[in-house]
């Protein structure tokens, strides 16, 4: 505990990212007793889902964090995948929220256009994440294991 605890005050994120996962359990909880009081199986659907990813990719998130500057054998490979997955999965995590709403709210006007202008920022980031291997767009990872930003970090966001 004593570990986590100065990891979480030397990084304020990854305290943000303790709450926000209480949060996200939380939200679970009251939707699954809100949702499975109505018989919307195609909401339930969307909504489970959604929330998967956005754990995934919290989860994914918070275990960059505590990877980032500590040296042990898979350290560093440890550290890409978490970040590349939270990036990742942050994108998908729009188009899940999304297509969410478009369920909830029974929007089936123009759906097969929705989707694809929907689905290109999850590619993108895909492909932009797998180029980043090769040459540090959005991160890189030191000899250290010390994570550092690239120029193009904020398209991640």
């Amino acid at each position: 505990m004593n570990g986590l605890l100065a990891l979480s005050m030397s990084n304020p994120l990854f305290t943000s990212n303790i709450f926000g996962g209480i949060f996200c359990a939380s939200l679970v909880l009251y939707m699954r007793f809100a949702l499975n009081n109505r018989n919307n199986y195609r909401v339930r659907y969307h909504f489970k889902r959604f929330m998967e990813v956005a754990i995934v990719a919290l989860v994914a998130d918070t275990l960059s964090y505590g990877f980032d500057a500590y040296n042990f054998p898979t350290a560093a490979f440890f550290n890409y995948l978490t970040t590349s997955l939270s990036i990742v999965f942050t994108a998908y995590v729009g188009y899940g929220w999304n297509r969410f709403f478009d369920v909830v709210f029974h929007i089936t006007r123009r759906k097969r256009a929705r989707t694809f202008l929907l689905v290109v920022p999850v590619v993108a980031a895909f492909a932009l994440v797998i180029a980043n291997l090769y040459n540090g767009w959005f991160f890189y990872i030191s000899e250290d294991n010390l994570y550092t930003r690239g120029r193009l970090a904020f398209v991640s966001f």
